[in-house]
Order: structure tokens, then C-alpha cells, then sequence
């Protein structure tokens, strides 16, 4: 699978998937967001993955919502026009860490 605003890779029964939009600070735009979304089903449906893990670059991990992207629509538009990760089946335990990835 190939991607041009992620990268993904399992490292075991790790899926690792970092955001790689480095020239806007990895910013949430809805392709990065489609990505995203698509990453995180692929990493759902392989029974070999047992845990998930997001990451950005050194620099951010993500800038929030890419702002150029958003400025022409209206709230409803960019609201309604967002990518959805809640279709994820698992049960999804969140934690945030400050280490960096080996």
C-alpha cells in the first residue's frame, strides 16, 4: 500500500503509521485524513496487528486542521466534509507519549 501523506509499516505486531506532511507540519487536510482513516482499517483487518500507533515528524505531530484548506468553506461544509475515524470496531485505548520512536 502506498500512501503520499502517511507512512505505513508493522514492526511485529506493531502498526506504525506517521503522519508526513512535514512542509505544513503535518496539518490535518482531508487527504492526509483519508489516508489516515484507510491506514487504520488496513491496521484493523490485519489479525497479525495488536496495537496501533500514531506519530508525527520531530518537528510537530500534527498542526491541527490545515486552515488553507478550510477557509473557503463554511463551518457546516468543512464539518460535514471531514473524514470520519469512527469506524473502527476495536476497542480503542488512547495514550500519548512523549518518547520518541525507535
Amino acid at each position: 500500500m502506498s500512501y503520499e501523506t502517511i507512512k505505513y509499516e508493522t514492526r511485529g505486531a506493531v502498526a506504525l503509521i506517521t503522519l508526513n506532511r512535514p512542509q505544513a507540519l503535518n496539518a490535518l487536510n482531508s487527504a492526509l485524513m483519508k489516508e489516515l482513516s484507510d491506514a487504520l482499517d488496513v491496521a484493523e483487518k490485519d489479525a497479525g496487528v495488536r496495537c496501533m500507533v500514531i506519530t508525527g515528524s520531530e518537528k510537530a505531530f500534527a498542526a491541527g486542521a490545515d486552515i488553507k484548506e478550510m477557509q473557503p468553506k463554511t463551518y457546516m461544509s468543512a464539518w460535514h466534509g471531514a473524514a470520519s475515524l469512527s469506524s473502527l470496531r476495536s476497542q480503542v485505548l488512547p495514550w500519548v507519549g512523549a518518547a520518541s520512536w525507535p
